[in-house]
C-alpha cells in the first residue's frame, strides 16, 4: 500500500518546493482560515430522504407497483488545531436501520408479490488534515464508507421469502493536495460580494492547486436462499483509480480572472461477476465482465468578470475524453466458455455553463468574524443575493460495430447510495428497477440542460432565507445489462426541482441551518429487450437536512 503512494507524495512535495520561493500573501480570503489555538468547531447534522414511487412493470405477469423507500442519517464532525499551522477534522456519518416494501400487482389488479428491503447501516469515516506554510496549504482528505443491507421477495400472501439476499460493500476515497496563492499586487476587491463568496484574483495574481485522488470499492451480494434451489452471487469490484489534477487561476486585471485545469485518470478496471448455482445437479453458470477505462482526461476552463461592484459574470466549460472497453464471457454448466464480442467506445463530452451572481448590499459592508470565516457568512439585513445558472451537457459517442447499447459507465454510483433496489426514478440512480447490485455499473446520463435560479435574503443580520428552483431537461440513452446481456433503452422526462433554505445565527459562535431538495415528479421510461411492455416509473422525493455548527 505504501509503495502505491510513493509517486503521490513525491508529486505533492515537488509541487510544494516549487512554490516555496514566493512571499506570503493573504490566503485567508481564498482558503478557509485555520482555527485559532485552543478553539474547536463542532458540526452536527441530520438528513432525511423520502421517495414515493408509482409505476408499471414491463413483464407479462406484472402490472403496477408501489413503494415508499426512506432512510435518514446523522453526521458529526469536530475540527481542532493540533499545531499553530495544522488543523485536523474527524467526521462520522451513519444511516441507522430502515425497512420498507415494494408491492407489485398483477394485470387483474390483485397483489402479486412483495419485496422487502432493510438497510442495516451505512457508515462514513472521514479525516481531513490541513497544514499552512506561508501562502501554501497542504491537505489530506480520507473517506471510508461501509454498508450492509438485506433484500427479500415473496409471492403474496405468504410471508416466507422465495428469494433472499445479503448485500455488503465498502468504498474508499483519498485525496492529497497542495494550494498556493501568489502575493497580492493591488489593494484587492473589498466588496460585500467578495466577502459572501470569494474575491477574484488581483491583477497578475495567480492561484495553483495540485492534487492526487485515489478511489476503490467492492460490493458482494450473496443469495443463500431461493425457493427453486437456484442460488445467485454477484460481485462488483472497482480496481484502484488514481487521478492527478492541477488547477490554475490568474488575474488578467483586478476585475477579470481566468481558470484552466487538467485531470488525468490512469487506466482502471471495473469487474462484474454473476454466478448461478443449480443445486439439483451441482452445476453453475458464471458471467464475467470487465470494463476498462483509459485515455481519460478532463479539462476545465473558466472566465469570471466583475464589471461593476457586487456583480459577477462567469462562463465555464469542462471538456472530457475517455475510451472504454467491455470484455465479457459466460461459462456454461458443462464448463464450456463462450467469449462475447468485445465492445468499446470513445467518449467526448463538453459542459458549457454560464452564471450570473449579483448582490444588493443595501449600502452595508458585510463584516468578517472568526465564526463566519470558518463556516458561512450571512447576508446583512435587507441584503439580497441573486444567482442565475445555465448548464448544457453535450456528449458524443463513437462506438465499434459490436458495441450496441454500451454507454460510458458511472463506476462510483453503486457505492455512494444505500437504497439498493429502490433508487429507481431519481437523480441518485438511472437504473429503472433499482437493481443496482444485480446489474453492472450504472451509466452516465447525457445531453441535457439545467436552468437554475436562487435568491437569498437577509431578514435580519442573524436570519437568512433562500429559495432556489430549476429545471433539468430530459435525457435518453441505452444500457447493456450484464445480468442477462439484454439491451435497455431509457428515456427520462424533464423535471423541476425546488431548493428552499434558512440560516439562523443563534449566538455569536453558533448557527442553525436548514436545506431541502424537492422534486415533485421524476418520470422514467425503460424498454427491456424481450419484454412485451414498457416500464414506467413516476416518483416524488425530498431530501431534508438540518445542521448546527458551534465554535468553542
Amino acid at each position: 500500500m505504501i509503495k502505491k503512494f510513493i509517486p503521490v507524495f513525491s508529486y505533492v512535495i515537488i509541487s510544494g518546493l516549487w512554490c516555496q520561493a514566493a512571499r506570503a500573501a493573504s490566503p485567508d480570503e481564498i482558503f478557509t482560515p485555520l482555527l485559532k489555538q485552543k478553539t474547536f468547531l463542532y458540526d452536527s447534522g441530520f438528513n432525511y430522504f423520502l421517495l414515493k414511487e408509482d409505476g408499471k412493470h414491463g413483464g407479462a405477469t406484472y402490472d403496477k407497483f408501489y413503494s415508499t423507500p426512506y432512510f435518514y442519517s446523522f453526521d458529526n464532525s469536530i475540527r481542532c488545531p493540533v499545531l499553530p499551522s495544522v488543523d485536523v477534522t474527524l467526521g462520522f456519518n451513519e444511516s441507522p436501520s430502515a425497512t420498507y416494501h415494494r408491492t407489485t400487482y398483477s394485470p387483474s389488479g390483485a397483489i402479486n408479490s412483495e419485496q422487502k428491503y432493510t438497510l442495516d447501516y451505512q457508515q462514513d469515516y472521514r479525516v481531513n488534515v490541513k497544514a499552512r506554510q506561508g501562502p501554501a496549504e497542504f491537505y489530506l482528505d480520507v473517506l471510508k464508507r461501509r454498508e450492509e443491507s438485506k433484500w427479500s421477495w415473496h409471492v403474496y400472501p405468504k410471508d416466507v421469502p422465495n428469494y433472499y439476499a445479503y448485500i455488503a460493500s465498502h468504498y474508499e476515497d483519498l485525496a492529497l493536495g497542495m494550494k498556493y496563492l501568489s502575493p497580492d499586487y493591488t489593494a484587492g476587491d473589498a466588496s460585500s460580494l467578495s466577502v459572501i463568496t470569494r474575491p477574484l484574483m488581483d491583477s497578475r495574481q495567480f492561484y495553483v492547486e495540485s492534487s492526487w485522488e485515489y478511489r476503490s470499492g467492492e460490493l458482494k451480494r450473496n443469495n443463500p436462499y431461493y425457493a427453486y434451489n437456484i442460488y445467485y452471487n454477484f460481485y462488483h469490484k472497482l480496481k484502484p483509480v488514481n487521478t492527478p489534477k492541477a488547477l490554475f487561476r490568474y488575474g488578467l486585471t483586478d476585475k477579470v480572472e481566468v481558470e484552466a485545469g487538467l485531470a488525468y485518470t490512469f487506466p482502471f478496471e471495473y469487474e462484474y461477476d454473476y454466478i448461478v448455482y443449480y443445486m439439483s445437479g451441482n452445476t453453475s453458470l458464471k458471467t464475467s465482465g470487465t470494463y476498462t477505462l483509459d485515455n481519460n482526461f478532463s479539462v476545465p476552463v473558466a472566465l469570471r468578470a466583475r464589471p461593476v461592484r457586487n456583480l459577477e459574470l462567469g462562463m465555464s466549460s469542462d471538456l472530457s475524453f475517455a475510451h472504454q472497453s467491455l470484455d465479457s464471457s459466460t461459462k456454461n454448466t458443462n464448463d464450456s466458455l463462450r467469449v462475447n464480442a468485445s465492445r468499446s467506445l470513445d467518449f467526448f463530452g463538453i459542459r458549457p455553463a454560464a452564471q450570473l451572481t449579483y448582490l444588493y448590499d443595501a449600502g452595508k459592508d458585510t463584516p468578517r468574524d472568526d465564526f463566519s470565516s470558518v463556516t458561512k457568512r450571512l447576508l446583512m439585513k435587507n441584503q439580497c443575493l441573486l444567482e442565475l445558472r445555465y448548464l448544457r451537457d453535450i456528449v458524443a459517442l463513437r462506438k465499434n460495430s459490436d458495441n450496441g447499447p454500451l454507454n460510458l459507465i458511472d463506476p462510483y454510483n453503486i457505492f455512494l447510495y444505500p437504497v439498493d433496489y429502490f433508487t429507481a426514478g431519481t437523480e441518485y440512480s438511472t437504473f429503472f428497477v433499482g437493481d443496482v447490485s444485480t446489474y453492472a455499473a450504472d451509466v452516465k446520463a447525457q445531453n441535457y440542460n439545467i436552468f437554475g435560479i436562487r435568491v437569498s435574503y437577509g431578514i435580519t443580520d442573524a436570519v437568512n432565507v433562500g429559495f432556489g428552483c430549476g429545471y433539468r431537461s430530459g435525457s435518453a440513452f441505452h444500457h447493456l445489462s450484464m445480468y442477462d446481456m439484454q439491451t435497455r433503452a431509457y428515456k427520462i422526462k424533464g423535471y423541476c426541482y425546488i431548493d428552499p433554505s434558512a440560516d439562523v445565527r443563534l449566538t455569536r459562535n453558533s448557527m442553525l441551518s436548514f436545506t431541502m431538495h424537492y422534486v415533485p415528479q421524476y418520470v422514467t421510461f425503460m424498454q427491456n429487450t424481450g419484454y412485451p411492455k414498457e416500464f414506467k416509473s413516476e416518483t416524488t422525493y425530498l431530501d431534508l437536512s438540518a445542521n448546527i455548527r458551534i465554535l468553542f
